[in-house]
């Protein structure tokens, strides 16, 4: 399966994010993802954006859509970062500066050890990163953030595909976990937004009718749009909160089979 983002009208600056419907909660799994050609597209450098970002790791449902943002993700970046409890720090070591085309970037969880191994081309990049406590004890869930880097997804064991010893790639996992549900149809699905001055009581409501409707999810926060707006065009150039809930979960992918979703 290959990701990517639109390039036409301001939208390569915005951050194109996604979880897979399968996620692992027991055993050493692992997955991986090729990074493609980058897109050629506007340049906001003005704004202090970078023009191609890309980011891999693993984050829970409940996580901010955009990996490393919180203390429920951990990833890489193409820039040789790791992102942990919503902090930043070098990662990789200095024999590998920065992620390039046709690089190959492995991540493998270890559920007994409780760490997330990074792997390109084959090589270790780092030492494993211990797992925090807001992302033990629950199921976790191969996570990709890029701008304007597009990849390919490997979930699955195959002739020249890198395996960590010991790991299983996620398709081969018996003990993986679904996630949520989507709607059978676009039509079903439904989108709730908020808009509204701070503090006029949109994150309470959000909060307690999620908490009412199990089967809602709130998918977007301030976190979330904070990343997509204000990082993507400058600080200080919207003023108001937007909040997003899908009435129903919508699945990523849009595949017509459910079990192929990875």
């Amino acid at each position: 399966m290959t990701g990517s983002n639109r390039v036409e009208s301001g939208f390569s600056q915005l951050w194109t994010c996604g979880r897979t419907t399968y996620g692992v909660s027991s055993g050493k799994v692992c997955y991986g993802a090729t990074i493609k050609e980058k897109l050629e597209c506007r340049s906001y450098e003005n704004f202090g954006v970078e023009k191609h970002q890309f980011r891999i790791g693993f984050s829970t449902q409940a996580a901010s859509i955009v990996p490393g943002m919180d203390d429920k993700s951990v990833c890489i970046d193409n820039f040789g970062k790791k992102y942990l409890d919503g902090a930043v720090d070098q990662y990789f070591k200095e024999e590998t500066s920065t992620l390039k085309e046709k690089d190959i970037v492995t991540v493998a969880i270890d559920f007994d050890e409780l760490n997330v191994s990074f792997y390109v081309n084959g090589e270790s990049v780092g030492e494993a990163i211990p797992l925090p406590k807001t992302m033990q004890d629950t199921t976790l869930f191969p996570s990709l953030g890029i701008r304007n880097m597009p990849f390919t997804l490997t979930t699955e064991s195959g002739e020249d595909v890198f395996l960590p010893e010991g790991y299983t790639y996620i398709q081969e996992h018996e003990d993986k976990v679904r996630g949520p549900v989507a709607p059978e149809s676009r039509e079903e699905c439904e989108v709730v937004m908020m808009i509204g001055f701070p503090s006029a009581g949109k994150t309470t409501y959000v909060k307690k009718h999620v908490a009412e409707n199990p089967d809602k999810q709130l998918v977007g926060d301030f976190v979330l749009m904070f990343s997509w707006l204000f990082m993507s065009f400058g600080y200080g150039r919207f003023k108001f909160c937007i909040y997003i809930l899908p009435i129903r979960a919508v699945n990523l992918y849009q595949n017509s089979d459910p079990a192929s979703h990875y």
